[in-house]
């Protein structure tokens, strides 16, 4: 496994400030075909993510932010029937993807 991330940070003002980031891991699994067919699957994963981060501070200690991001995942690999048999790996490759867009609304007040 391994993965990477970035991050950019500007204030726009001293009350206003917006980030963008960005990361990607990847996690390749090397799993023997019968300990594979036991566990139920064998897959590697892909992850991106895309963000936006806006804070506004009103007063010091208060945060109010709005936090938007793109998820995008995928993962293949071989996956197995437990249901006929317990020890086959059948259906062969899989592979399947989706993607998501997150918001939330965060306020924080530090004290």
């Amino acid at each position: 496994a391994w993965g990477v991330t970035a991050g950019f940070q500007h204030f726009w003002t001293p009350a206003f400030s917006s980030s963008i980031y960005a990361s990607y891991a990847s996690v390749d699994v090397a799993v023997p075909a019968l300990a594979a067919g036991l566990a139920g699957n064998h897959r590697d994963s892909k992850y991106l993510t895309l963000g936006l981060t806006n804070i506004w501070t009103p007063v010091r200690g208060l945060a109010i932010g709005l936090d938007t991001a793109y998820v995008r995942q995928s993962v293949s690999g071989i996956q197995a029937n437990l249901n006929t048999n317990p020890l086959a790996i059948v259906g062969g490759p899989t592979a399947r993807s989706g993607s998501q867009f997150q918001t939330r609304l965060r306020i924080t007040r530090d004290f």
